[in-house]
């Protein structure tokens, strides 16, 4: 092998080295700035905890795990009118609210919630409720009984109500 092919096959693998590095960089920039979101689970029994962290646990691994039932109550009444407590994931970005879910979601409905994580460009609300806890009536849902799966816009008004609720 001639000086000239070595030095050739050296810069091919510098070429390569160095794409390397960058596509490595590019990847950790993009990994960081998932890992952004925090998650605040008001969940007082502890229901949904685990769940959360593995259905989450792709697009961050900040969890704040908080057992207070008055808090998980007022975010229930806000966000749906219920007086029950269920789970509550709050996520947050740069402080500010991306989504809220309420109650334990099936995972085919986790998958729509994962979609509109990556694609909202506002706050919304995932809920997962037994139709008998619910204050209104779904006429378009199955029988009584089963599981009411829905997602919705937040106002700006039930924002600031759960900024004010979890004290951010």
């Amino acid at each position: 092998m001639g000086l000239a092919s070595e030095f050739k096959l050296r810069i091919v693998f510098m070429i390569i080295l160095m794409t390397a590095i960058v596509l490595a960089y590019l990847l950790s920039l993009d990994l960081t700035s998932s890992k952004k979101i925090l998650v605040l689970i008001y969940d007082h029994g502890n229901i949904a905890v685990n769940t959360i962290r593995a259905k989450l646990g792709t697009i961050t691994d900040n969890f704040i795990v908080r057992k207070d039932e008055r808090s998980e109550m007022r975010l229930c009444q806000l966000l749906l009118n219920l007086n029950a407590t269920l789970p509550v994931a709050i996520l947050l970005k740069e402080n500010e609210v991306l989504a809220v879910i309420i109650g334990v979601p099936s995972d085919n409905f986790w998958e729509q919630i994962m979609e509109r994580i990556n694609s909202s460009e506002s706050a919304f609300l995932a809920f997962s409720v037994r139709e008998e806890l619910l204050p209104w009536r779904c006429v378009s849902c199955p029988p009584h009984g089963r599981l009411i799966e829905g997602v919705r816009g937040l106002s700006e008004k039930e924002v600031e109500g759960i900024r004010s609720i979890i004290g951010a």
